[in-house]
């Protein structure tokens, strides 16, 4: 029998009357009980299994932003501080032996490549003092045939809800939802799926078990054929998993662009997509309110400052419908942020082509993106002639920020610059390694100042080549470094006797 919530509220009172008449309850008065901010102890993060064929190379790349740790190793009793700490790269094999790298120390990177062979999923795991800004990154190049392009993505902590905005399942794209598991225990996952014309059914994606240190994929074409565009809402129903997605484009024989659809903030009255650059076409932006309908008002913020687009300054949504609009002609060639606000909470991003409109293409996204509310890092850039890294940060707030960028080779070797970033604007600065090296990698981590709020940001990194500009972006997101723990208090409902 199922009670109604105030028959149990009121046989609760009941009960409370009766029990004071025998017996008064006292209650002090209670403060909010006191916190410590610590560093944390222990960080994992996944990666799904890298793209890898005889014509793709991906690397996988573990670093550890310096000056994070603090105490590290200190107990919560006040116990000594202890320098301890591990980090290490592992794969996650289905079967058999795990292949490792270790990281020495903090400000170093270890890598670990496909060199075009199959690679399992792989896990970064640190404890102690290589537990604060442990980074893990996932970089692919694909240089010839169907599968040609770049892709990046940041890899993260196992988790239980998801958003993705991108993907689609009409001809010629295939994209694919991996769910990793890093646990021993298995996990119950939940892929819903919205289109333009609404919220789908695709019961293939309910209920999907994923076994303890295993993946699932599943192909959007397969859960929900013929759909242009997607967002994507991964829901744990018991454990965490790392989930993903992919996308790629081919128009027959002719390579269109592949790219990982990154992560978005999830469902909120104030999104900012960060950040599209410039002298891309077309560019297409996607808002989706899950619940409700919505009006949604759209700014655009530029290295000059923040505008509303004549006719798309206001858009009005149908719950459950992903609304596509093409906002190439506002643009006006420069790199911008899109500024979403609503009154109802809404997830947003942006797609965008590189190249012919009909020949060889690339492809990249932009997602709704965190604030930086800490220090963000982001590994394995690489150094070979051709490539370009640009650093994109948007700030939103009421007054200009300053932005440290520490930029690390992998021996440790660094360099830092500070960067300006004006109120209301969207900038953008070219990223170089420490030294001057023509191979390898490097890492970057972005801190900005402590009285430097709102900046989001993105790293994109281009490669041109004769037939046309590559580029992968990746949006940063704060480093995993300090948590709060409450003190543990005594129960102070007391009965006098």
């Amino acid at each position: 029998m199922i009670r109604a919530p105030w028959a149990v509220v009121a046989a609760g009172a009941v009960v409370i009357v009766l029990g004071s008449a025998l017996r008064p309850l006292v209650v002090a008065d209670r403060e909010p009980p006191p916190v410590s901010v610590e560093a944390v102890e222990t960080t994992r993060l996944v990666c799904p299994d890298p793209i890898a064929n005889a014509l793709i190379t991906s690397v996988v790349t573990g670093f550890v932003a310096p000056g994070l740790g603090g105490k590290s190793g200190a107990t919560r009793s006040g116990g000594a501080a202890s320098s301890t700490g591990a980090a290490q790269l592992a794969t996650m094999p289905p079967k058999g032996a795990s292949e490792k790298r270790a990281i020495s120390k903090a400000g170093r990177s270890e890598t670990l490549s496909t060199s075009g062979m199959p690679l399992p999923p792989v896990v970064a795991t640190g404890i102690g003092s290589l537990a604060p800004g442990l980074t893990l990154d996932q970089f692919t190049l694909g240089e010839q045939g169907r599968t040609r392009g770049l892709a990046a993505m940041e890899c993260v902590a196992a988790g239980t809800d998801e958003w993705f905005v991108g993907g689609g399942s009409g001809v010629g794209r295939l994209s694919v939802v991996t769910l990793t598991n890093p646990e021993d225990s298995p996990a119950s996952v939940d892929v819903l799926l919205f289109g333009p014309g609404g919220a789908l059914p695709a019961p293939a994606g309910r209920g999907v078990f994923v076994p303890g240190r295993g993946q699932v994929r599943l192909s959007l074409s397969d859960l929900a054929p013929g759909v242009a565009n997607f967002v994507v809402h991964v829901e744990t129903l018991s454990g965490r998993v790392a989930a993903a997605v992919s996308d790629r484009l081919v128009n027959g024989l002719i390579p269109r662009g592949l790219e990982w659809v990154p992560r978005s903030t999830g469902p909120s009255t104030r999104t900012i997509v960060s950040a599209i650059p410039g002298k891309v076409s077309p560019v297409r932006l996607s808002v989706l309110s899950p619940q409700h309908d919505a009006t949604v008002r759209v700014r655009l913020i530029t290295p000059s400052g923040t505008f509303a687009p004549a006719g798309m300054a206001k858009l009005a949504l149908s719950a459950g419908r992903v609304e596509v609009i093409d906002i190439t002609s506002a643009l006006r060639q420069q790199p911008v942020a899109v500024e979403l606000t609503s009154d109802q909470p809404v997830v947003g991003g942006a797609w965008y082509q590189l190249g012919d409109a009909t020949g060889i293409a690339e492809f990249a996204y932009a997602a709704g993106a965190p604030e930086l509310t800490g220090p963000a890092a982001v590994a394995g850039l690489p150094i070979a002639s051709g490539y370009r890294h640009r650093l994109y940060l948007t700030n939103t707030g009421g007054k200009q920020a300053s932005v440290v960028v520490t930029v690390y080779d992998d021996a440790g070797r660094s360099r830092t610059t500070t960067l300006r970033v004006a109120r209301g604007s969207t900038q953008v600065w070219t990223v170089r390694p420490p030294t001057k090296r023509t191979s390898g990698i490097f890492s970057m981590v972005v801190t900005p100042s402590a009285t430097s709020t709102h900046i989001r940001g993105m790293r994109i990194t281009s490669l041109p080549t004769g037939s046309g500009t590559m580029a992968a972006g990746v949006t940063l997101s704060p480093v995993r470094s300090k948590v709060v723990v409450p003190e543990a208090q005594p129960n102070l409902a007391v009965s006098a006797g």
